[in-house]
């Protein structure tokens, strides 16, 4: 009975584990999430998404706060690598201006206005 204690608690552990970051949009049982009140004496109020199916150990269940830090979080990193990428634009650019600026002289000593 030790074993497929564990078992199941292993099960639930990999469910929980691998429910996407940010706000869920469904249960890994294809159920839709389901925003919802706890009325528990130790988290009152508390926003959470469930399975439609109701709370259940193996269903999604995720609280809603915890999922607004992995949404910021995640955003973080995307501000991040476009930040680095504006920069590296902005190198570029100057380097095709001065390339630009060099091959305008060249122009007018090679075609000289008449």
């Amino acid at each position: 009975k030790m074993s497929s204690s564990s078992s199941v608690s292993g099960n639930t552990y990999f469910h929980r584990r691998h429910v996407e970051r940010g706000t869920p949009k469904q249960c890994w049982c294809g159920e839709p999430a389901e925003l919802c009140t706890s009325a528990s004496r130790a988290n009152p109020g508390r926003l959470y998404y469930c399975c439609r199916k109701g709370y259940i150990k193996r269903h999604l269940f995720k609280w809603a706060d915890e999922c607004l830090v992995e949404e910021v979080e995640d955003m973080k990193s995307v501000m991040s690598d476009m930040t680095k990428g504006i920069s590296d634009l902005r190198v570029d650019v100057g380097r095709l201006e001065k390339e630009l600026g060099k091959a305008e002289k060249m122009k007018c000593l090679m075609f000289p206005v008449v």
